[in-house]
């Protein structure tokens, strides 16, 4: 038999991989009536991938079968918890097929945007890959994987088992799920723009550098080259990250200088930045004479995402905010990190010189991607737990 599939080309219809209705156990209860394909025939569809993205270790995931009894037994697997998980490792093992238990993947089409049809069906696919890629979303459902932590408990499961994904950090296929979980589960960081993204001076050039955009007649911007393409390609570009900007500049000024940016540093014209301006600070001068004093305001800041952009699903436990101005912090203490990454008295260090701060920025730029990838649950207790130093 197995021969006879070697000789099976991608286009051939002749793959009838022998399907059984197994009992699935975990350490927490049983699943009844899941249709799966054998070990060999995922091993078989797996060997047709032109993309080495995962691999099956066919002993392993067989030590699990108990074929004459129609058993799965996962139950002494610690990782494996919950039915819900248990349900979308099946998937994994080719439950998506012509014997689908109705019941459960239709509650998922109904409320997916990939539509179930013949065209999803394990039997049906040239290549394994496709038909994790093609299924995704019932395999990361949001009523199953729910977190980070559930999609790393799924990942962990898998390995245990005998799935795994080779070389992650360069992997297509789980770099695809994992992209999905994060956009499923983002987090808002707010980066204030003074002193990180540029600086105001009323000079014209410094240190035989050139302003980048005039605000006005009386003050020049300078923009912050080196940071601002390694906070693109590390933070603004994770699929976890919702970028936002924080100023006491007016919109009509903080509008115009991130189209610059876009268009000198050549980001993403898709990338849709939430700005807190002006009008969404606290004025701690309120009715008095003199220049205002704006500081930032989690009141202010939560009005204009959940009224205005009706973005719901942020609040204090899932923001993040990059401050360079320590007075200005106000009620968001618990939710801040203090970065401050440019001023005149850098721009007019040496080149080595400046490769101090850099440094020091590169750090800081690291301890936030790895809270992108990490977090799971409040994020006002992950920076107490895993301070920046």
């Amino acid at each position: 038999m197995e021969k006879d599939l070697e000789k099976l080309s991608l286009e051939d219809k002749n793959f009838n991989p022998n399907f059984r209705n197994y009992q699935i156990k975990s350490s927490s209860g049983t699943i009844e009536d899941v249709f799966l394909p054998d070990v060999k025939d995922l091993v078989f569809l797996n060997s047709k991938n032109n993309i080495k993205s995962i691999n099956i270790d066919e002993k392993k995931l067989n030590s699990f079968y108990d074929y004459d009894n129609k058993i799965i037994d996962f139950s002494k697997n610690p990782h494996i918890q919950n039915n819900f998980l248990l349900i979308s490792i099946s998937f994994f093992l080719g439950r998506i097929n012509n014997n689908f238990d109705i019941t459960v993947i239709k509650e998922f089409s109904e409320s997916s945007e990939i539509a179930l049809d013949d065209s999803n069906y394990f039997e049906n696919f040239s290549n394994y890959f496709e038909y994790l890629e093609k299924n995704k979303i019932y395999f990361l459902y949001e009523e199953i994987i729910k977190s980070v932590n559930d999609f790393n408990e799924l990942i962990l499961s898998l390995e245990e088992i005998g799935i795994t994904f080779p070389e992650k950090s360069n992997n297509i296929l789980f770099k695809s799920f994992q992209a999905y979980v994060f956009e499923h589960n983002q987090i808002l960081v707010v980066i204030s723009s003074g002193n990180n993204l540029w600086i105001k001076s009323d000079k014209s050039v410094i240190n035989n550098v050139n302003y980048d955009r005039q605000l006005n007649k009386m003050t020049n911007l300078f923009f912050n080259h080196d940071f601002i393409k390694k906070f693109y390609e590390k933070i603004i570009k994770h699929p976890r990250c919702k970028i936002g900007i924080m100023s006491s500049m007016a919109y009509k000024n903080i509008r115009p200088t991130l189209e610059s940016i876009q268009i000198i540093f050549n980001l993403d014209k898709n990338i849709k930045f939430i700005v807190f301006d002006q009008k969404y600070h606290l004025n701690k001068k309120e009715g008095e004479k003199g220049k205002p004093e704006y500081v930032r305001s989690y009141t202010k800041f939560s009005e204009y995402l959940n009224k205005i952009l009706n973005l719901k699903n942020f609040d204090l436990t899932n923001m993040l905010f990059l401050e360079s101005e320590e007075e200005k912090v106000n009620d968001l203490k618990n939710n801040t990190i203090f970065l401050n990454t440019f001023s005149e008295q850098i721009l007019n260090l040496s080149e080595n010189e400046r490769q101090l701060y850099n440094i020091k920025s590169d750090k800081a730029l690291d301890y936030i991607e790895k809270l992108l990838n990490e977090l799971n649950g409040d994020i006002r207790e992950y920076l107490k737990d895993h301070p920046l130093n």
